[in-house]
């Protein structure tokens, strides 16, 4: 892959039904990278048509807040500062494979729950760069994704049959979407997450 992502070395797929009917072009251009966000849980096949190298940006930071809806949790635990992203590894477990790198937003008086979601997905997409010299650096030295079986049981795996509309009213109603400000002038106290990056 050259430096400046020529279009003619990408394939971008909208969803993850093209990846089987395009598994002939995918074969063909044999990607040595894939980036994924915001998909449902990849089957055994289609894992196969995919590089070992497939990357995922989850909307939460990895290992304590897997599976889905990871952006509203920390909130609803009046967890701000949880909130955040993390490029990892694509395996057979859900949001277990290997970490790669981790962002936070900083924070700032004023921000709602939506606000920090945004500002996380912006913070994750200045460092695709690094993601991807990390994993171009792997390749040229042979270096395969680690395989971890503690992630499996570390943190929390949410399912969207775990999400209730009626949860909202606690952020809006009973806190007026005002836990980050509630968290800046500790009168809540959020615990600061353990984060994985890539150096510079």
């Amino acid at each position: 892959m050259s430096e400046n992502f020529d279009e003619k070395e990408i394939l971008k797929i909208k969803n993850v039904d093209e990846i089987l009917s395009m598994k002939k072009e995918i074969n063909k251009i044999k990607p040595d990278i894939c980036f994924l966000s915001g998909i449902p849980i990849l089957s055994k096949e289609i894992l196969k048509i995919l590089p070992k190298f497939t990357i995922n940006l989850h909307l939460g930071i990895i290992p304590y807040y897997k599976g889905a809806i990871t952006m509203f949790w920390p909130f609803l635990f009046l967890e701000p500062t949880m909130a955040g992203t993390t490029y990892h590894i694509v395996n057979n477990s859900i949001d277990a494979g290997e970490i790669l790198h981790n962002n936070v937003p900083v924070l700032e008086k004023g921000d709602g729950m939506h606000d920090v979601a945004a500002k996380s997905i912006i913070e994750a997409s200045k460092d695709v760069h690094l993601v991807v010299e990390h994993i171009k650096n792997r390749i040229s030295r042979e270096i395969i994704p680690k395989f971890d079986l503690s992630l499996e049981s570390k943190g929390k795996l949410f399912y969207k049959s775990d999400w209730k509309p009626s949860m909202l009213k606690i952020i809006y109603e009973l806190y007026d979407d005002k836990i980050v400000d509630l968290h800046l002038n500790k009168e809540i106290i959020s615990k600061i997450p353990k984060l994985k990056k890539i150096n510079n």
